[in-house]
């Protein structure tokens, strides 16, 4: 890991390591100590709200255990970022050239504008933009 002043744009993919025991799961739980000790310097975009409901929804049985769970995410003090028109307008661009999906080239794009890094366990995704030098993959 990098630099503790560094700015990270957090995916659901991390996160969801936290609640799955999956290869690198520990590794993952590094960030949630990280984000635990200093969130500030943690962003994700509204996305990755919805994208971690999808995930735990798999994994949980009833709707007030679940929302519990997506709500204890929220009170981890992440940055939360809108999908404002210059971050849409972003995604746009990297997804069009990189060949990103529109949920990549969302945390993509927020890492861009925000002078940050984009830490992602899809490995695929990085390496599409890894010239770019604003992701970093897990593994």
């Amino acid at each position: 890991m990098k630099k503790s002043s560094e700015i990270l744009v957090l995916d659901a993919s991390i996160a969801a390591k936290w609640y799955v025991k999956e290869d690198y799961s520990l590794k993952a739980r590094e960030y949630l100590l990280q984000i635990q000790e200093n969130p500030q310097r943690f962003f994700a975009p509204e996305l990755f709200y919805i994208e971690m409901l999808s995930v735990l929804s798999k994994y949980t049985s009833t709707a007030s255990e679940l929302a519990n769970k997506v709500n204890l995410l929220h009170e981890l003090g992440i940055n939360r970022s809108a999908h404002s028109a210059e971050l849409i307008s972003e995604a746009s661009s990297l997804c069009l050239t990189y060949k990103l999906s529109a949920y990549d080239a969302t945390y993509a794009a927020l890492a861009k504008l925000c002078h940050g890094t984009w830490i992602t366990a899809d490995e695929k995704a990085h390496k599409k933009i890894k010239q770019l030098n604003i992701s970093r993959c897990l593994y």
